[in-house]
């Protein structure tokens, strides 16, 4: 009995009872999870207390906020559409991603296959290391297949049909919440 007190004493003795988190086993430094992380650019950490239970977290989010928008100029036969966001994409975040959003349909039929270019390039400080593509989306009435809409490295975006049937004013391409690593 003595042995197993001075072993559970010992065994104690050699615990750091003040250390909350390390990063890894080598890591020298006990602190709370709230002091260990550190946010890097165009990211925040704030810590959050829900009532009444006292519980604590951390939320971790990127700042889009900041963002500056450019509309997108649509050729003919692609139009905007009243009532939605108009089609945009956005300055580079602090991350280096492009973002877009906004929806068009087509003023006149788009054959099957068919591309079309848009009147807008990314700059070059905006555009992807590699073509980059989007299904979101229909081509036509219900039960359509989506149109794909597409970046370039050159930073040309177009869209084209690649449905089983033509493209008209009763689709719809929708760009909230793509976006686009940078090559830059």
């Amino acid at each position: 009995s003595d042995v197993l007190v001075a072993l559970d004493t010992k065994l104690c003795e050699t615990q750091d009872s003040n250390c909350q988190v390390k990063v890894s086993s080598t890591d020298d430094c006990c602190r709370f999870l709230q002091e260990k992380l550190t946010a890097g650019t165009g990211i925040s950490i704030t810590k959050q207390t829900a009532s009444p239970s006292g519980c604590e977290s951390l939320l971790i989010s990127t700042n889009p906020g900041t963002l500056v928008w450019h509309n997108l100029i649509l050729p003919a036969p692609l139009t905007t559409i009243a009532g939605y966001q108009i089609p945009q994409y956005s300055d580079k975040d602090a991350l280096g991603r492009v973002w877009f959003r906004g929806s068009f349909t087509f003023s006149a039929a788009l054959a099957i296959g068919s591309p079309i270019n848009l009147t807008t390039n990314l700059p070059a400080n905006s555009r992807p290391l590699f073509k980059r593509v989007l299904y979101n989306g229909k081509s036509s009435g219900n039960g359509s297949t989506a149109p794909e809409f597409g970046v370039q490295a050159n930073g040309v975006m177009y869209v084209k049909n690649t449905t089983n049937s033509v493209a008209d004013n009763k689709g719809i391409v929708s760009l909230d919440g793509f976006w686009i690593d940078t090559n830059a």
